[in-house]
């Protein structure tokens, strides 16, 4: 059974909102906490009822595994502080938590013997996975830590871990896009606000159930682009970039891209 790492943590903002404030037996595994000022580390290891306030990060030395809990734009100043502070990092974890950014940012610790990773959390309803990537070393320390607080974990190239969340944002700007203007579509036609988007949503709502029947039909979009021309422009637009996303032409990142493109250029 493989043995536990001490944790340490810099914070900026809210970590008691992070998924590894949950994790069992935090109060035996944190150790030093370093956020914004020692009032602050103080009031959250309080709160937590676990680790230590300290001032300095030569004062981290303690934790193996060091937990980044940052604002993205915070990511490179305070990983250039630690790189210029006065402590060992050969065979330290840093694991840069809950973060789009990948953990290329942490290359000045990584040059200095340290081993890096980040992991993302998407959450869609009950489906709740996290996405890891970095060095094997680090890796393992996170499907450590987010099995332990209940999180599915995959693991993926740090290109893999972007092109996953651009592709779940792309999915997400294409079907509210698709339901505002499916309804705007059936409005203009002459059916009432209200009903055009229980219409929209029941359709919606039915490929579903269909698609996750076992043997159930494809999710597909419309193939007959004849039938796409009687759609208003906007519309057309996202079916067609539906139909080259299906057929593989283009990733849904690209399609989402070209969308807000062609929004923009109406607008």
């Amino acid at each position: 059974m493989r043995t536990t790492n001490s944790l340490g943590l810099v914070f900026q903002g809210h970590f008691t909102s992070n998924c590894l404030a949950r994790l069992p037996g935090l109060d035996r595994r944190l150790g030093p906490v370093k956020g914004v000022s020692l009032r602050v580390s103080s009031r959250l290891a309080n709160t937590l009822q676990a680790g230590y306030a300290v001032q300095e990060y030569e004062d981290l030395q303690p934790g193996r595994t060091i937990l980044l809990s940052l604002p993205e734009t915070s990511i490179g100043d305070v990983v250039a502080e630690l790189a210029a502070s006065q402590q060992c990092w050969q065979d330290r974890i840093i694991l840069l938590c809950e973060s789009r950014t990948t953990s290329c940012v942490l290359n000045p610790l990584r040059q200095k013997g340290a081993y890096a990773g980040s992991y993302s959390i998407i959450s869609l309803d009950e489906l709740r996975i996290a996405l890891l990537e970095g060095d094997p070393a680090a890796v393992e320390e996170m499907e450590d830590l987010l099995k332990a607080v209940g999180l599915e974990t995959l693991t993926l190239t740090p290109q893999g871990k972007l092109a996953a969340l651009a592709s779940v944002d792309a999915a997400e700007n294409i079907i509210f896009r698709f339901i505002s203007y499916a309804t705007d579509a059936l409005a203009a036609a002459g059916i009432p606000s209200r009903t055009a988007h229980r219409m929209v949503l029941a359709q919606i709502q039915d490929e579903l159930a269909h698609a996750s029947r076992p043997g159930g039909r494809p999710l597909r979009p419309p193939v007959d682009l004849a039938q796409v021309a009687l759609l208003s422009p906007v519309l057309a637009d996202l079916a067609r970039a539906a139909l080259q996303i299906n057929t593989g032409v283009v990733t849904p990142a690209e399609a989402a891209v070209h969308q807000n493109s062609s929004s923009n250029a109406q607008s």
